[in-house]
């Protein structure tokens, strides 16, 4: 029995060692733990949005260095806190990166906040996601369904937490001297290996991009190998569980493709469509040149509109063109050959590389944004009205709306300009009007004739605010970029681009085949 209380004892002074060890180590980086971090919400509800931010220090330079912070495989848990203390030798504007490995026990995104010198530097950096990496085994699965499986591992992410249209990482700024930067996990767990304060690196138009491999003699000429085939569904690895591969048996050239059954042969569809979503693929090569890129892909989801995506090749953008690649809809198959009509070629040198196509909102960015300012503002005005009318105003009833709210005129007229101008603007990326367009257009011109006689706008408010429902819906769907992609062919400059549709007379004998196919079916089994 006298050995027992020994034992506790000795266990207490281990645990005490251990944490006394822990805090040393903390203390000579630089790097400490809090258990009960700060409310950064409280602070948030206090701050300012990015766009105050960012026009705060609108003059500041943007240095061209990186302040490098390696944390210990910190693990952070929920409502943790890790501070790192760096130095800043330059002061204006950084990016920050993170390296992390997430915590496989949960799927959702992981949210942090971030923290200078214990304060939100805006009101957006309280909710900053970081992504998790997830892989498909089919093999694993019953019937070949698929198993979605999360994917334990390092990776590196710029904070992003500023205008939620836009694909430019946050920037932060720093005043030179010695700052101490916080990172909150708000909801997820994460091991953190690294911080850093860095530079944007501005990708190269295509031009520069070819006039610098030219001088160290790298001129595009086609070599003597085989076009490869990367089929959509050999995805490597993938930034979500629901992005997944599908099975899809409209067309018979479709890779791979069997008339008795339904194969996985494609990739993505109408879930791989929200922002930041990405799937990657590796591939070999067996001789260093340059490669054509050409992409067999549908998009017969967004009538009118198109679907955009960011190509990265070993982690980098090639050039500035590969940033904004645009999928335009239609009912069939289309191919995309990178750089369209005038193609624009990679180089590659031989071995193992990763391609990396990612959602992105490329040159919509400024129409989604302006469409989300005019709806905050035109929803303001409906409650300003509505506190005036009541929700059903009296049509016998003057109101006198312009000597209530006298800036009402103006403020119709300067919205009605700002939806024609995005209506101009989707009209000059898809070539035409369309259903697209209908939504701001009937909103706009609503908002023209409230500007010529705003004692109109009681009268027709339960149809303004039918309009701003309307716009709002638009809004969700403009930010969908549904694609399916079946693959996508690296070859020889000088090869030509595969086909997008069988020939008609395949197509009528695939299609004798599968009516036939169709009788010998035991579909008690389905």
């Amino acid at each position: 029995m006298k050995k027992i209380p020994r034992i506790i004892l000795s266990l207490m002074l281990i645990i005490q060692i251990g944490a006394s060890c822990r805090l040393c180590i903390a203390a000579e980086k630089n790097i400490g733990l809090t258990d009960n971090a700060a409310d950064s919400s409280s602070i948030a509800e206090k701050g300012i949005s990015y766009s105050e931010y960012r026009e705060k220090n609108k003059d500041a330079q943007y240095p061209e260095i990186s302040v490098s912070t390696d944390v210990p495989n910190i693990p952070l848990k929920e409502k943790r806190a890790v501070s790192v203390r760096v130095s800043v030798e330059s002061g204006g504007w950084y990016q920050v990166a993170v390296t992390y490995e997430a915590d496989t026990s949960k799927g959702n995104d992981i949210q942090v906040s971030f923290l200078i010198d214990g304060v939100l530097p805006f009101k957006e950096a309280d909710g900053i996601s970081l992504g998790r990496i997830w892989k498909e085994n089919q093999e694993s699965g019953e019937d070949g369904v698929l198993v979605q499986e999360q994917v334990p591992g390092s990776q590196t992410a710029r904070l992003s937490a500023g205008n939620v249209y836009s694909d430019e990482k946050s920037f932060f700024f720093f005043t030179r001297g010695d700052h101490t930067l916080t990172l909150e996990s708000r909801c997820g767990a994460l091991k953190l290996s690294n911080i850093t304060l860095c530079s944007q690196k501005a990708a190269a138009t295509y031009k520069e991009y070819l006039k610098s491999l030219e001088n160290s003699g790298k001129i595009p000429e086609n070599i003597d190998v085989q076009p490869q085939y990367i089929e959509g569904e050999s995805v490597s690895l993938k930034s979500h569980a629901s992005v997944k591969s599908a099975a899809d048996y409209s067309s018979c050239i479709t890779r791979p493709y069997d008339v008795k059954k339904d194969l996985i042969n494609t990739f993505g569809g109408e879930n791989w469509s929200g922002k930041g979503q990405w799937g990657e693929w590796r591939f070999e090569t067996e001789k260093a040149g340059f490669y054509k890129l050409c992409f067999r892909y549908k998009q017969n989801y967004k009538s009118g509109a198109y679907s955009v995506r960011r190509l990265t090749i070993d982690g980098e953008v090639p050039f500035k063109e590969a940033e904004d690649i645009d999928f335009n809809y239609d009912l069939d198959w289309r191919v995309l050959t990178l750089g369209g009509d005038e193609p624009m070629y990679v180089y590659l040198e031989p071995g193992t590389h990763t391609l990396r196509i990612e959602v992105t909102y490329g040159n919509l960015d400024g129409v989604l944004s302006d469409v989300q300012e005019c709806l905050d503002e035109m929803n303001v005005l409906y409650r300003n009205v509505m506190m005036i009318t009541g929700a059903t105003p009296d049509s016998q009833r003057d109101y006198d709306i312009e000597a209530a709210l006298p800036d009402t005129p103006r403020l119709c007229k300067e919205l009605s300009k700002r939806l024609y101008s995005v209506i101009d603007r989707l009209v000059k990326n898809t070539g035409k009007k369309g259903s697209e367009t209908a939504v701001p257009e009937k909103t706009a011109i609503q908002l023209a004739e409230f500007s010529k006689d705003v004692e109109t706008i009681p009268q027709r408010l339960s149809a303004y605010n039918s309009n701003i429902s309307s716009l709002a819906s638009w809004l969700i769907s403009a930010k969908q970029q549904p694609l399916l992609l079946d693959y996508i062919q690296v070859a020889p400059i000088n090869s030509a681009a595969p086909p997008a549709n069988a020939k008609w007379y395949r197509s009528l004998w695939n299609e004798i085949k599968r009516f036939i196919v169709s009788f010998t079916e035991n579909y008690d089994n389905i």
